[in-house]
């Protein structure tokens, strides 16, 4: 069965921006005719509505060309004004299905559907079509229909474990990378009068604040302090309502206050489970749910999460009925040594034993900023004692399992622990490294490189090497 359809006339909103460089022709024939007449401004402007229709129409044309057409699970897309291209999709091969609703799109009555494969780009989606909500429900129903056999399964995500991954994952300079160009675009739509009340509001807030501490670490602490804030808010909003659904062998995701977003997994294409730890949520035993699929979470703004902020028995139950095929308790746990716990901490309690003598050295040549020393002795002591306890918690997680066909790989990875469930065929390759230091005591590193857009790395540190030598001599890669 063939069947034909057409992407919806938001495509050439969408494509608008790749003609954009044509604005500047006008201007480089201006430049080219230097000195400027009077009537060069007339020139120049028409020459601009001249250049911008042009762009309209070449989009326009574009769109025109573009089809569609679904012929026996085989998706093939045609696009292309002098070069003609033609792309083809198997839905079997499909990784993942990301279908959305912006409110600009959601006003027009259109809808963006993202499908990724494994061999696609690492950065972007292999492919984007804008079509009408209905035609994007039809098409997310094919994807779906090719794979939803067999049990159902529900997951929620509530309020509170949003609120964790949201406080634990935001960043105060992408709060604020979102909130200045905002607050600008505001102030010029609202008046200046709005923007004058959020910078007198940031003011009042510092003045408060410098009664405690400097005004510069005031300053500082406020603006943190809202981008933070910003970034948190914005996380919160994008994952509220996160709702899992297996089907069989497919997983949808559908997550948004207002216009949700849906997001289909073939579960056969997940190439390990993630799960995450960052140091605010382990006092707490609380773990975030992630999945390594191609395409998923890799749009900007995105995360891999399929559950945040879970406690180890809801996270088990979750695991069991989502992801059946995934286990999480190692069977031959290798572990680090006792005597591999001083390389562990060996970097921080080196920081901390630095920072004593330069916190006084400073102290005693300069005294002018006496008033300002405590505070900074503060703000460096309290990232390296939180580096120490990261590196403890490190040191007790970590190990290793790939004696089972489902292996277990437990470490660090920058600043969040990972627990990580991978399919013994998804595994790519083994490495074994071993510094001069580490041959005295019987111990190496070994890393682990996993299928994937961007060939995923896990690193564990400081395992005894005949325990290691003996499991990957055991490892069977089929």
């Amino acid at each position: 069965m063939s069947i034909h359809f057409r992407t919806h006339p938001a495509t050439i909103l969408v494509g608008l921006k790749r003609y954009v460089f044509i604005l500047l022709f006008p201007v480089l024939q201006q430049l080219l005719t230097l000195p400027f007449h009077p009537s060069s401004w007339s020139v120049l402007f028409w020459g601009e509505i001249g250049a911008a229709g042009a762009i309209v129409l070449l989009s326009a044309v574009r769109w025109l060309l573009l089809r569609c057409r679904l012929v026996d699970g085989v998706l093939t897309v045609s696009s292309g004004v002098l070069l003609q291209k033609r792309r083809a999709f198997p839905l079997s091969a499909v990784s993942s299905v990301n279908y959305e609703r912006p409110l600009w799109l959601a006003a027009m009555g259109g809808g963006r559907v993202r499908l990724d494969t494994a061999a696609g780009r690492d950065k972007e989606a292999d492919l984007t079509l804008y079509v009408s909500r209905k035609r994007a429900d039809w098409l997310v129903s094919q994807i779906k229909c090719d794979y939803s056999t067999g049990k159902t399964a529900r997951g929620r995500a509530g309020l509170l474990p949003l609120m964790l991954m949201a406080a634990s994952s935001s960043n105060a300079a992408a709060g604020l990378f979102f909130a200045v160009p905002l607050i600008n675009h505001l102030g010029e739509i609202l008046g200046e009068e709005f923007s004058r009340r959020i910078y007198e509001t940031f003011n009042r807030a510092t003045e408060i604040l410098s009664q405690v501490i400097p005004p510069l670490t005031a300053g500082i602490a406020v603006i943190l302090a809202a981008g933070w804030l910003i970034a948190f808010f914005r996380v919160l909003i994008r994952y509220m309502h996160l709702q899992v659904r297996r089907s069989g062998s497919v997983l949808t995701l559908t997550a948004g206050p207002f216009f949700q977003r849906h997001t289909v997994l073939p579960i056969d294409h997940i190439n390990a489970v993630d799960i995450r730890q960052k140091l605010l949520m382990y006092p707490f035993g609380v773990r975030s749910i992630c999945l390594l699929c191609a395409g998923f979470g890799k749009e900007k703004g995105e995360r891999e999460v399929l559950l945040p902020a879970m406690r180890p028995e809801p996270m088990e139950q979750a695991m069991k009925s989502l992801l059946p095929g995934f286990h999480i308790q190692p069977k031959n746990f290798v572990r680090p040594p006792k005597k591999a716990l001083r390389r562990y901490v060996f970097i921080p309690v080196l920081i901390l034993l630095l920072l004593i003598p330069a916190i006084l050295l400073l102290w005693a040549y300069r005294p002018s900023l006496r008033f300002l020393i405590p505070w900074l002795a503060i703000a460096l002591t309290l990232p390296a004692v939180w580096f120490l306890l990261l590196s403890l918690a490190s040191y007790k997680e970590a190990g290793v399992d790939l004696n089972s066909d489902i292996c277990i790989l437990r470490c660090r990875k920058y600043f969040v622990l990972h627990w990580v469930a991978v399919p013994a065929t998804r595994i790519r390759r083994i490495d074994l490294t071993q510094s001069i230091f580490q041959r005295m005591d019987g111990v190496c590193n070994l890393r682990v490189l996993i299928y994937g857009e961007k060939g995923t790395r896990y690193t564990i540190r400081e395992l005894p090497l005949e325990e290691v030598l003996q499991s990957v001599s055991e490892f069977d890669y089929s």
